[in-house]
């Protein structure tokens, strides 16, 4: 081996193990949210006899037709670690009760910062909003698993 091949190969050893040092491991990557609250909240977030809802999911990005609504419910003071068997049961039209997990658009929040997660457990990438705020959603449009809220 030459030289000038000894001194390519140590370089690219070097550029290997400080590229491998700086990324770290694979897997590692932290969770990336969005605010998805960018309009102020006049739409319905409420739900089971008329009480005002933490959050509401909708079925349509434009939040229009059915949504489905989470947070007054003493049983899961949190969220919803896993939403499959819910429906858009609230509203009419497009989206009457088909199922929500991995079908809502855009979601609103009642009077607490809430969040919607593309996986169960509220684990993976995530929208938020603030109390009060509403938007379509991104990382988890057509992808949400689980629900939660500050309390």
């Amino acid at each position: 081996m030459t030289l000038r091949t000894r001194i390519k190969a140590a370089t690219l050893a070097i550029i290997i193990g400080a590229v491998a040092a700086t990324t770290g491991p694979a897997g590692s990557a932290a969770a990336a949210g969005h605010n998805s609250g960018t309009k102020n909240s006049p739409y319905a977030c409420y739900g089971q006899d008329g009480m005002q809802a933490n959050i509401c999911l909708y079925w349509d990005a434009s939040m229009v037709g059915a949504w489905s609504s989470y947070g007054y419910d003493p049983a899961s003071p949190h969220g919803v670690k896993d939403l499959a068997g819910k429906r858009f049961t609230w509203g009419s039209g497009a989206g009457l009760n088909t199922l929500v997990k991995n079908n809502a658009g855009a979601m609103a929040c009642g009077p607490t910062k809430c969040y919607s997660y593309y996986n169960e457990n509220w684990t993976g990438n995530y929208d938020y909003a603030a109390a009060y705020k509403a938007g379509t959603l991104y990382y988890t449009w057509n992808d949400e698993a689980s629900v939660k809220w500050d309390s």
